[in-house]
């Protein structure tokens, strides 16, 4: 049996090299995370 199922486009089966470039523009265009705490020079210092 075959079925169809919803899904985020962006949700690619990597088979082929070509498939990769997909991949790698999907992944540069989502945002960022942020980093967890509180990040600088001085954190140490803060202390």
């Amino acid at each position: 049996k075959v079925s169809i199922v919803e899904t985020d486009p962006s949700n690619i089966k990597i088979t082929r090299q070509s498939d990769i470039a997909i991949a790698e523009a999907i992944l540069r265009s989502r945002p960022k995370p942020r980093p967890k705490g509180p990040t600088g020079p001085y954190i140490e210092a803060q202390w």
